[in-house]
């Protein structure tokens, strides 16, 4: 440490000073060697602790804040200006005009939020959708209608073994002949559709239905959810899918095209009811080719007829004894694939 005491002057030097001091300097007090110690020892200490990094960095912050605190009351004095400005030039403040632009954003954001939401949900319908078309597609709809209908004319409909259903209508003595001939032998009538194929699919769904024991009220009903008395091409396909109709996508769209006369996309009721109809002679069809010398019953009283629904008679003789007409039908394969089409 450097030391404090005072350099010897020479003599020139010395009156210089003492001159200087006696004309302009006041004089100073002499103070103890223990309390100029003490003196010492404080600014020692007061420069020991500006030196501190602590210290330093305490100010740094210090200064930080005071600064940070004057811009704020800058920024709240222009704040006050911008708001008198608003005022008088708008005529309301901008509370009010912050809360009214909110309102509306969050109604523009909560528009988006539902429009993506239902984009996301008929995406996934459509997935869905898709998804059980090609279950279906994997011959899972033919224990609907080859093995458990005793009716050998559904073969040419209702088999998708080669991707997809066929379009070769049987014409001699079957219920799908397309000339113009009696309904009730399930001849076609027109009025609903022309191709070889929509008739056939329309064949089909009414097959299934007759197999399915559901009238053509009782199919509408579970079709339309909502009650509002139209089904859309949506809701019928959802519905159909509800109702195991295990068939490819593509078929339903067809089927609700022919539906839909008007094309509107909307199947009312009344359109709906013009299966009745065909659903009537199908059903007259199906009991003759099963039951021969037997009377068909109506569909106002299948349930309450006096034999057996015909429908339920199968073909299926390696699992099952070959039964005749007045025999109790074996429902043993008709339980056994359903339970197992529900499970899956």
């Amino acid at each position: 440490m450097p030391s404090l005491a005072i350099p010897k002057l020479n003599p020139l030097q010395d009156r210089l000073a003492a001159a200087f001091d006696q004309n302009f300097a006041a004089p100073a007090k002499k103070l103890s060697k223990k309390k100029e110690a003490k003196l010492q020892a404080e600014r020692i200490a007061r420069e020991r602790q500006r030196l501190d990094p602590l210290n330093l960095h305490l100010e740094v912050e210090k200064r930080k804040l005071e600064k940070k605190k004057l811009q704020q009351d800058v920024a709240r004095l222009n704040a006050d200006l911008y708001r008198k400005e608003h005022e008088q030039k708008y005529g309301v403040d901008m509370f009010t005009a912050f809360v009214r632009a909110s309102s509306s954003k969050a109604k523009l954001d909560q528009a988006n939020v539902d429009e993506g939401l239902k984009n996301i949900r008929q995406e996934s319908r459509k997935v869905r959708l898709q998804q059980r078309a090609q279950f279906a597609d994997d011959g899972i709809q033919e224990t609907y209608t080859l093995r458990l209908l005793h009716n050998p004319h559904m073969r040419n409909v209702n088999s998708t073994r080669k991707g997809g259903f066929h379009k070769k209508i049987r014409r001699s003595g079957s219920g799908f002949n397309t000339d113009q001939g009696s309904d009730e032998d399930g001849a076609y009538s027109p009025g609903l559709e022309d191709e070889a194929g929509n008739i056939a699919l329309v064949h089909s769904f009414l097959d299934f239905l007759l197999a399915t024991k559901r009238s053509v009220d009782e199919c509408f009903q579970m079709l339309d959810v909502n009650g509002s008395g139209g089904v859309t091409r949506c809701e019928f396909s959802d519905g159909l899918v509800r109702m195991r109709y295990m068939r490819p996508l593509q078929e339903m769209d067809a089927l609700f095209s022919i539906l839909d006369q008007e094309k509107t996309g909307e199947v009312s009721g009344q359109q709906f009811k013009r299966l009745q109809p065909y659903y009537d002679a199908r059903e007259i069809n199906l009991v003759r080719h099963s039951f021969p010398n037997a009377r068909a019953p109506s569909s106002a009283s299948r349930d309450s007829a006096p034999l057996r629904d015909p429908v339920r008679v199968h073909g299926n003789y390696r699992h099952c004894r070959r039964q005749t007409e007045t025999e109790k039908p074996c429902e043993i394969f008709w339980r056994t694939n359903c339970r197992r089409a529900k499970t899956q």
